[in-house]
């Protein structure tokens, strides 16, 4: 059915802005927080597709770059290393602070389209009902 192809758009556009919404909010909060010994770096979303039918698409990844990583002198930080050097997240703020802003809008702009279904489903059921 037609209606379950929009339900699952809608669905995976919800699902990947807030997890975008989330990552980038993550990515703010510790931009100043040295990584751990394991390594780290800042989270990335990414989609893929998955298979010829949209409701297949769902393949969304959430992974630290590990590359994104900047290394500061500070031999006076506990988290320092042997060399007094601290590794920290490479990211820029300006950048979150835009993905954080277009993830939201991109999220209220699916809730707006949910929204829009839902009142012609009621609409169209309302018509019918009147013959």
């Amino acid at each position: 059915m037609e209606l379950d192809k929009i339900f699952a758009a809608n669905r995976f556009g919800m699902a990947f802005e807030r997890m975008r919404l989330e990552a980038a909010a993550n990515n703010v909060a510790t931009a100043n927080q040295p990584l751990g010994p394991d390594g780290g770096g800042p989270l990335r979303v990414s989609a893929s597709a998955g298979g010829s039918r949209f409701a297949e698409l769902a393949r969304v990844s959430v992974q630290r770059d590990a590359d994104a990583v900047r290394v500061v002198h500070d031999p006076g930080n506990p988290a320092a290393d042997a060399a007094g050097d601290v590794r920290l997240p490479r990211l820029e703020l300006a950048d979150e602070m835009s993905t954080l802003v277009s993830a939201g809008r991109a999220y209220e702009a699916n809730v707006k389209a949910l929204g829009a279904l839902r009142d012609m489903m009621l609409r169209a059921l309302e018509i019918g009902g009147n013959k």
